[in-house]
């Protein structure tokens, strides 16, 4: 039973990034093509998950660290908006491809 709450909080941050958090990252900065959920680690002590985010970018040119730190805090503001009590989001789990 368990597992399935857990499961289900997981689907529902996977259906926020797909329909909300793409649009609204994209709308900033249409370099955005996509935003996908890798993986997720627990931290057993504060029970909250730590999703790992994947950032496609567009391969128009090469984008600097100062945009790439500036769409991560708008990722992590987002999540910390809606799910605090849930997951915690680090910029290290943010990876850009």
């Amino acid at each position: 039973m368990k597992e399935n709450k857990e499961q289900k909080l997981q689907n529902k941050l996977k259906m926020f990034t797909d329909f909300y958090l793409l649009d609204m990252v994209r709308e900033q900065y249409p370099i955005v093509e996509k935003i996908t959920i890798d993986n997720f680690t627990k931290n057993k002590h504060t029970n909250k998950f730590y999703p790992e985010f994947v950032v496609k970018l567009s391969d128009d040119m090469g984008y600097g660290i100062l945009i790439q730190t500036n769409i991560k805090q708008t990722i992590r503001e987002s999540i910390e908006k809606f799910f605090s009590d849930s997951f915690t989001l680090l910029n290290a789990n943010i990876k850009f491809i």
